[in-house]
C-alpha cells in the first residue's frame, strides 16, 4: 500500500481528547497524574498499560507547550518516581522539534563497536569458547 496525500496527524486522538478535558477544568493550577486521569475518566481506561498511553498523550501535550511538569514525587509504598502535571497555557503551539545533533568534523576517527561484539565460537567445537572479536575492528 503506498501513501496518499493525506497528512497523518502529529499526535494521536487521545492527546486531543485529553486537551479538551483539561481546558474544562477550573484554574491553571489543577495537578493531576497519569493515574487521576484513568481513574476520573474511563474512556482512558482501555488496554493492559492505560497509564502508559496517558502518558504518551500528556507527553505530547508537552512538547506543545500546554502541559507542564509540575513536580516529581516519591509515592508511599512505591519504588519509582511519578511525575505530577499541570496545565500552563491555554492554548497549544506547534509541537517543538528536538535540536539537530552537530556535524562532526570529518577529520575525526569514529570507532564502532558493531555486531562482532561477541564471544564467538568453532563452528565445528561447540564448547571452546575462542575469546571476543576485537574492539578495533570497526575502526574507519
Amino acid at each position: 500500500m503506498g501513501r496518499d496525500e493525506r497528512v497523518r496527524a502529529r499526535h494521536p486522538g487521545a492527546a486531543r481528547r485529553l486537551w479538551t478535558l483539561l481546558l474544562e477544568r477550573d484554574g491553571l493550577v489543577d495537578a493531576f497524574m497519569a493515574r487521576d486521569i484513568v481513574a476520573q475518566y474511563p474512556e482512558f481506561n482501555v488496554g493492559r498499560y492505560p497509564e502508559k498511553s496517558v502518558g504518551r498523550a500528556i507527553g505530547h501535550l508537552i512538547r506543545m507547550g500546554g502541559v507542564e511538569v509540575a513536580e516529581r514525587v516519591r509515592l508511599p509504598g512505591e519504588t519509582w518516581i511519578t511525575c505530577v502535571y499541570r496545565r500552563c497555557s491555554d492554548v497549544l503551539s506547534a509541537p517543538v522539534r528536538r535540536t539537530p545533533v552537530p556535524v562532526k568534523p570529518a577529520n575525526l576517527r569514529e570507532i564502532r563497536f558493531p555486531d562482532t561484539w561477541k564471544p564467538f565460537r568453532d563452528g565445528e567445537r561447540k564448547s571452546k569458547w575462542l575469546g571476543y572479536a576485537s574492539p578495533l575492528a570497526g575502526i574507519e
